[in-house]
């Protein structure tokens, strides 16, 4: 049996190749296959390997994270008991000096009360003075306007005309310009008192005193009556003798003359007043600021004085302060103010308590 089968292999070669073939097929197939397991085992244990790792990573990781947080939070909350206790110290001082500058604010609006209640009662008893004072003032000028009475002053004399006696020269004066031959009773007869003037400056007037004040007003209305009066090619002018005050008073009329002039309207000054004769009437005025309000109304032009307004008098200053809309400091504005002071104190400790 042997033998035949040995004879038979023999006799068919193609079949023995094939199975060689498919032995090789075989052995490859398996070799492949193993090194496929191989690669997959290899990689699989790569990836473990990786995974651990990631694990591991991720442990220490959140470890980290873990303690960085809590000294994160540990820090912020050391640095904010800090920062707490410095607002607080900042608070308390501020709180200390707002009460501090409270109560110098309330020592000095003590202090203004007491200045502006002092203020005003020297205010009133200041203009009492000077209503007093203006009163004395206008007294002592109407006594020496009485005292003035019987004077006459003669304006314009040439200096050194009169050559020797001050009297002779106005008689003689008299009796050839107003032909008084009378004795006119002159008791005194001078140049005013004061420095002589140079050549170029006008002559220091002439006062008469007669003994009787009729005498005086005789002279004055001749005078005043022939109008011109000349010494050579001089004229010169008789008025009464005024006390300076109204001398000053009465030069206050020029502007006002010189326009009842150029309009032809007749006026007078007598004493300090001014009359004015108006086609509608007769008008007094008191001063010249009354008749150049009343030119202006009536459309005459009036320059300007170029007064200031500091020449309001002392007076006038004092009565406006008084209808002034400035109020005095009194206990109950100064408690009000004290309680403004203490709300906002405490709206500034509120808002700050609720911020920390």
């Amino acid at each position: 049996m042997s033998g035949g089968t040995k004879s038979k292999a023999k006799g068919n070669p193609e079949k023995q190749g094939k199975d060689c073939n498919r032995t090789e097929t075989d052995s490859m197939q398996e070799r492949v296959e193993d090194g496929e397991q191989e690669t997959t085992d290899s990689l699989r244990a790569g990836l473990n390997s990786i995974s651990k790792q990631i694990g591991e990573f991720r442990s220490e990781l959140k470890v980290e994270l873990g303690t960085f947080k809590d000294e994160l939070k540990t820090q912020m909350k050391h640095e904010l008991e800090e920062f707490k206790e410095d607002i607080n110290q900042k608070i308390a001082l501020t709180t200390q000096e707002i009460k501090e500058q409270n109560a110098k604010v309330e020592t000095t609006l003590s202090r203004v009360e007491e200045m502006e209640c002092w203020s005003s009662e020297t205010d009133g008893l200041l203009q009492e003075f000077i209503q007093e004072h203006k009163k004395m003032i206008d007294k002592l000028t109407d006594l020496e306007s009485r005292s003035r009475r019987n004077n006459l002053r003669i304006f314009g004399v040439p200096e050194d005309e009169e050559k020797g006696s001050v009297t002779q020269f106005v008689e003689e004066l008299m009796r050839r310009e107003l032909g008084i031959d009378a004795d006119c009773q002159i008791q005194r007869a001078h140049r005013a008192l004061a420095p002589k003037p140079k050549a170029d400056q006008p002559p220091r007037a002439i006062v008469m005193n007669f003994l009787q004040y009729s005498t005086k007003e005789m002279v004055l209305s001749k005078a005043w009556s022939k109008k011109i009066i000349t010494i050579g090619e001089r004229r010169i002018f008789f008025d009464h003798d005024y006390p300076s005050a109204v001398v000053q008073q009465r030069k206050s009329y020029v502007k006002a003359k010189k326009i009842l002039k150029e309009a032809g309207i007749r006026f007078q000054t007598p004493f300090t007043k001014m009359r004015v004769h108006w086609n509608n009437g007769v008008k007094t005025y008191n001063d010249a600021k009354e008749v150049e309000k009343d030119l202006c109304d009536r459309g005459y032009k009036v320059a300007d004085s170029g007064e200031a307004e500091g020449t309001i008098t002392l007076l006038e200053r004092l009565e406006a302060r008084k209808s002034s809309a400035w109020q005095r400091v009194t206990k109950e504005r100064r408690e009000e103010a004290s309680r403004r002071v203490r709300k906002r104190l405490e709206d500034f400790r509120r808002k700050n308590a609720v911020n920390l």
